[in-house]
């Protein structure tokens, strides 16, 4: 599990990582809270 604490930042990395496992027929799903936030990467065999 990795995660970060630093504030700021442009969210530009999730939007490349997704479009990155959509071009591999796969998909990256977040789902955030307040609290934490979890991702789930599913990939094609």
């Amino acid at each position: 599990m990795f995660y970060s604490n630093k504030p700021g930042g442009a969210g530009l990395g999730l939007a490349v990582s997704r479009e990155l496992m959509r071009q591999m027929n796969g998909d990256l799903e977040y789902d955030a809270s307040q609290e934490h936030a979890s991702f789930v990467v599913r990939m094609a065999a």
